[in-house]
């Protein structure tokens, strides 16, 4: 599926009369204007060679049909309406001179009464072939000289497109090119549909909702019109389109005339559509009126109405030159806009960037604002923390809390999720074990009251394991409770064993209850608390660091290096110096210094 944001513009007054669809298939309508045309021809020639009698009128059979055939095509009602006065009088001069010279040219050659009718009618189609280069070139010239309106068309399609490579604002890009078109074909509505698969593709225009709307559509990636158009590049008539297509159905039902696809690499990047285009209602009734004062007195209209078929009157059609126009178009602005649309995909990249380091600032803020600053001195023991954030910030989190008696709580946790959200978690659970240690001594009891606060106001889906311990530094009395953490291993020697707990998260799931433990710490024991950026993290090769790795360094001799030195060292040599660190790593050791002989 294909998502396009679709700008229309519509110009503010009333639309105009719908056209019917025509009956005949467009092929079939070629072929019954060459019929009706050769039909004219014949009886024309008949008529005039029973009035006159001479051989002469042979030249003006293969006349007569370039003039009912291509001049119908080269002249056509909708070109006359839309161009000046001045550029249809040039127009029909030069035509009448083109075949007045090749009928003078062909019986100045062929005097002689007796000349075969093959001769003549060879010697006017060879005329014909010389002169209409000839022909061509002059009308090129008053097309440049004296058609104004073409001539502004030009200008400002040749504006556009001069600094159309320049232009990298894909707003800028639309903006331009539907002003364009709106100034050089007229049209009484014009839509630009560009693909915007994602919302940084999408742009939002300044101009009045009155002047200018903006939707989305989607389309199928099979849909036929959209095979058609990347196969048959250039502007199509709706009309003569016939394919089973939803798409072509949406755009009929729109009043659409011509559709132009704008395909690049081999992707089809955006469509224009065009209503049925605006002409100047005076000029409009001027000829209207010519025209039927024409048909009164001359039995002309019946040739015009013949070879024009029923669409004389149609003069809201586009002319076969504007549908080159558009099609010469579409290979510059499809490129443009395709840079555009890259672009604007870049800089929203950058924004998202600014904002996710923006957001990690803002959590590395508020972790290092509710971390502890000092760290407790406690005579016959030594606590080292050691906390390194990940470049996206995770919600690890310890904590010291002196209580009366002597007592500390020990806090290490982890919060689910990244960036902001987890570091607000963080900061509020923090606080309600704060609150809640002032008030009991039971660790278990602490982890119930804040499960019980939390999940109420934690988000979906996020969850806290914690490990809470008791310690009485006069006995090394502990006690402690878990709700979903890594245990923290006990070391002495080389020996290495969990100070086993469970439970569940905090925040899970209401009502949840906690088991206590206790155990003492005797001179000379460790303990290792961690959170899972540690046992998570992964070598060059993409071994995972693990537990059975951790349990077995910590049962080895350790020897001088202090027991977190140790363990950050074996994370380094494990990780290499390139490593980088998916999670945060949070280590705090307790060590009970030895007995003193």
């Amino acid at each position: 599926m294909t998502t396009f944001q679709i700008t229309t513009r519509t110009v503010q007054k009333a639309p105009p009369q719908q056209r019917s669809a025509r009956r005949l298939d467009p092929r079939w309508a070629i072929a019954m204007r060459i019929f009706i045309s050769l039909s004219i021809t014949v009886l024309l020639f008949v008529g005039l060679l029973f009035l006159f009698h001479t051989s002469y009128l042979f030249v003006l059979l293969p006349t007569l049909l370039s003039m009912l055939t291509v001049g119908s095509k080269r002249y056509s009602f909708t070109l006359i309406l839309n161009s000046t006065p001045l550029y249809v009088l040039l127009s029909f001069l030069l035509a009448l001179l083109y075949y007045s010279l090749i009928t003078a040219m062909v019986i100045l050659t062929h005097l002689a009464a007796d000349t075969d009718h093959i001769i003549l009618v060879a010697a006017t189609l060879a005329w014909v072939v010389l002169l209409d280069p000839v022909r061509a070139s002059f009308q090129t010239q008053i097309e440049q000289r004296f058609n104004v309106r073409n001539r502004e068309a030009r200008k400002a399609i040749k504006a556009f497109t001069a600094t159309l490579r320049e232009e990298i604002d894909l707003g800028q890009v639309r903006e331009r090119f539907l002003t364009v078109i709106q100034q050089t074909l007229r049209p009484y509505s014009i839509e630009l549909w560009v693909r915007a698969d994602s919302p940084a593709l999408q742009v939002h225009s300044e101009r009045e909702q009155s002047e200018q709307s903006e939707t989305t559509f989607t389309v199928t990636d099979d849909d036929p019109l959209v095979t058609y158009a990347l196969r048959h590049p250039g502007a199509l008539e709706i009309e003569r389109l016939r394919l089973t297509s939803p798409l072509l159905e949406t755009l009929k039902a729109h009043a659409t005339e011509v559709v132009l696809p704008l395909p690049s690499q081999g992707e089809l990047i955006g469509l224009l559509t065009l209503g049925p285009r605006l002409v100047d209602e005076k000029y409009r009734n001027l000829i209207r009126t010519g025209l039927s004062l024409l048909f009164r007195i001359s039995p002309l209209h019946l040739i015009l109405l013949l070879v024009l078929g029923p669409g004389i009157y149609d003069d809201d059609l586009y002319t076969r030159q504007e549908l080159e126009t558009l099609s010469a178009l579409a290979t510059q602005v499809a490129p443009a806009l395709r840079v555009a649309q890259m672009v604007q995909e870049q800089q929203a990249q950058v924004r998202e960037r600014e904002r996710i380091e923006q957001e990690l600032r803002t959590a590395q803020a508020i972790q290092k604002a509710f971390l502890p600053k000092d760290i407790p001195m406690l005579a016959g023991w030594q606590l080292t923390p050691y906390y390194q954030p990940a470049r996206e910030v995770g919600g690890d989190f310890y904590d010291f809390i002196a209580l009366e008696d002597g007592l500390l709580g020990l806090v290490i946790g982890d919060v689910t999720g990244k960036g902001v959200p987890a570091a607000l978690v963080m900061a509020t659970v923090l606080t309600m074990l704060r609150s809640a240690a002032r008030n009991s001594n039971s660790p278990a009891e602490i982890l119930k009251v804040v499960n019980d606060l939390l999940v109420t106001e934690i988000p979906t889906g996020v969850f806290v394991t914690c490990f809470y311990v008791l310690l009485d530094p006069r006995d090394g009395q502990l006690r402690y409770a878990n709700a979903g953490h890594e245990a923290p291993y006990r070391q002495r020697g080389s020996n290495a064993s969990e100070l086993w707990a469970t439970g569940m998260p905090l925040g899970m799931l209401p009502g949840s209850r906690y088991e206590e433990f206790e155990a003492a710490l005797i001179p000379g024991e460790s303990l290792l608390f961690y959170s899972d950026g540690l046992v998570e993290a992964h070598s060059p090769s993409g071994e995972m660091f693990g537990f059975p790795r951790l349990q077995a360094l910590l049962s080895a001799p350790i020897g001088e290096p202090a027991l977190l030195e140790f363990v950050l060292a074996q994370l380094q040599s494990f990780t290499g110096d390139k490593w980088e660190q998916e999670d945060d790593v949070t280590l705090l050791t307790l060590q009970r210094a030895s007995e003193t002989v």
